[in-house]
């Protein structure tokens, strides 16, 4: 960009998205209340064969005993997808169709998992992954796309198009601690407070602001 339109780098900040802080200190009783479960696997996103790749998760965590929990609907011509992935997924599989994002029992799903899931093909960056580390639950999520420089040590990685890796990372997760000061980097970086800051500090140094 500096190079193309002559704008001094100076003038220029990374800015990430934001998530709200109801996730912080999250209650599990909620949601293990409600559903008779907790440390699970979590995975939430719209069920879509060309991104999410839940049946691929499905697929790797066969012949696993460690509960998971799904929640999302199809997109549009995607129900068959999602009827497969039931067909697939072992017996102690929970789908749920929906939770709602300003409901504190999402946020409490959050907290009652074990390891957050992220199959997907690729994301930019992963707002949910934000919202569990928040909760002080631990991350193995896609390799594809930004995610390595927005979680950087913070989470465990693998290749969206490997079975084999993508148990092998997930399970691993699963059975370690979460890593150490992730809560803490997630509350500096993530929140609103922290990128309205940064968003203030960004139009201040362009010189829309005094």
């Amino acid at each position: 960009l500096s190079d193309l339109y002559g704008v001094p780098n100076k003038k220029m900040a990374v800015v990430p998205c934001g998530v709200a802080d109801r996730f912080v200190g999250a209650d599990p009783e909620l949601f293990k209340q409600h559903y008779g479960i907790d440390n699970f696997l979590f995975c939430i996103g719209r069920f879509d064969p060309r991104q999410k790749n839940q049946l691929g998760l499905i697929r790797a965590l066969k012949d696993t005993d460690v509960p998971v929990v799904f929640v999302g609907s199809p997109i549009t011509g995607a129900e068959d997808y999602l009827e497969q992935c039931k067909k697939e997924a072992s017996l102690n599989t929970l789908f749920i169709d929906y939770l709602n994002p300003e409901d504190n029992l999402l946020a409490s799903a959050f907290a009652a998992a074990n390891t957050l899931v992220v199959p997907s093909f690729y994301e930019y960056p992963c707002m949910v992954a934000m919202e569990a580390l928040l909760a002080g639950t631990k991350v193995a999520i896609t390799n594809g796309g930004t995610t390595q420089e927005t979680f950087k040590h913070y989470a465990s990685y693998f290749n969206p198009h490997s079975v084999s890796d993508m148990r092998a990372s997930t399970i691993r997760t699963y059975e370690n601690d979460i890593p150490e000061g992730a809560e803490d980097y997630a509350r500096q970086t993530f929140l609103w407070d922290n990128v309205g800051r940064l968003l203030e500090e960004a139009y201040r140094n362009a010189g829309f602001i005094e």
